[in-house]
């Protein structure tokens, strides 16, 4: 603690008056308070006044947001979160709100009403785009993620160039070339063996034109719709690779991917070994993790480790020669799968049910099914999306051209 030397700290020629009356000069007396203990005792005030009417306003935002309607809110939610693109990034969002990352849609949207009171913005629970670019700094610094993919050391863990150049040929908000690099190769050899088994099909085709679509069209660092989010992108298809793939993912990003990883490994250990990374996922009781064979197989794979068929079709993909069997779909996931989560484990009657659960699944997220496609297995494989907002746009608008 600091004390003042009162005779040191007073100005020059002042006196702070004797006992039995005020100074003639100052007009303060010994009784009185000195100046800065006075303007001491105004900020100690001025805080506690300030403390209660944060309070007030406390307690102001948390009935506004009692009262918010969360049915709409939440239907909003949805349609933003894949609109703007903030879904990927919801456990940092509610981090930023002060919610829960697993906490149920409507205590999210609550928790985004008081956000915006507290703000000054329109408290209705939505994070639309005003409130987005309001808390897009904060939720970069709540997400991380690698700005480049990491180096592989070894040359002949690479494959071989060159390679074309990834073109959107679209209007002027979606224009984009890249060109491709033997470390995407690697990425984009890695994603297809975990997350469609690496053949030389149109399952594994579709994916890799599914992740050239979504980098070309919305992820990259140039995108008209990160710059709408104020979001920095990806500059590299590498980098965006191992951080959009749960199966690349160092560390699985999202705690229910994680919670489903932990009960697959306790039906069956051997084949699915959840391996812990350390600490728990925010807000739950979650530890952190990812199947061992991922991190210790898939991703360290080589170039020259890779089947054959993988290797050619990577190749071809990246000058221009692989055929496209989804058009501009940039989301795929096994439907299958995700209907059997939402009905306690119990499977799809047949085609039908399936079809229609895929069609409802596409338009909760804004999404349109790409339709039954020859040679996909989308039933109980991957399931292929057109993000709406380039439905409309030619089939053919990214295109990898490639001169060499």
């Amino acid at each position: 603690m600091y004390f003042l030397n009162h005779k040191r700290d007073r100005a020059p020629g002042r006196d702070v008056g004797r006992r039995g009356g005020p100074s003639a000069e100052t007009g303060v007396g010994f009784w009185e308070l000195p100046e800065w203990l006075a303007r001491g005792r105004s900020l100690v005030t001025g805080a506690a006044q300030a403390g209660a009417t944060a309070i007030r306003a406390a307690a102001e935002c948390a009935r506004r947001a009692d009262a918010v309607d969360v049915a709409h809110a939440v239907s909003r939610n949805t349609v933003h979160a894949n609109r703007i693109g903030w879904g990927s990034q919801r456990p940092a969002v509610a981090r930023v709100v002060g919610s829960q990352p697993n906490a149920s849609p409507a205590d999210f949207a609550r928790a985004v009403a008081r956000w915006q009171c507290l703000r000054r913005l329109e408290a209705d629970g939505i994070v639309g785009p005003n409130t987005w670019r309001a808390m897009a700094s904060s939720v970069a610094t709540e997400t991380p993620r690698p700005d480049t993919a990491p180096q592989a050391t070894d040359s002949t863990a690479l494959p071989a160039g060159p390679f074309g150049v990834l073109t959107v040929n679209a209007p002027e908000m979606y224009r984009f070339q890249y060109r491709l690099t033997p470390e995407d190769g690697l990425w984009l050899a890695r994603l297809i063996v975990g997350e469609a088994g690496g053949q030389d099909d149109p399952d594994n085709r579709a994916v890799v034109w599914a992740v050239l679509n979504r980098f070309a069209l919305f992820t990259h660092a140039g995108s008209y719709w990160m710059r709408r989010a104020k979001l920095r992108g990806y500059p590299t298809l590498a980098s965006f690779v191992r951080a959009y793939s749960t199966t690349l993912q160092p560390v699985l990003n999202s705690p229910k991917a994680a919670l489903r990883a932990i009960r697959n490994s306790r039906r069956n250990p051997k084949r699915f070994h959840y391996e812990r990374t350390g600490g728990v996922y925010p807000g739950t009781s979650i530890p952190k993790g990812q199947y061992k064979h991922h991190r210790d197989r898939i991703q360290r794979m080589t170039w020259q480790s890779f089947k054959p068929a993988t290797r050619s079709l990577i190749v071809r993909a990246l000058r221009g020669q692989l055929p496209n069997p989804v058009g501009l779909a940039s989301e795929f996931g096994n439907t299958w799968t995700y209907f059997k989560d939402n009905h306690g484990g119990k499977a799809p009657s047949g085609y039908d049910q399936w079809r229609d659960y895929t069609v409802r699944h596409a338009r909760k997220k804004r999404w349109t099914w790409v339709g039954p496609r020859p040679g996909l297995n989308q039933i109980r494989s991957n399931a292929f999306f057109i993000d709406n907002r380039v439905k409309n746009l030619p089939p053919d608008t990214v295109k990898v051209v490639f001169n060499g």
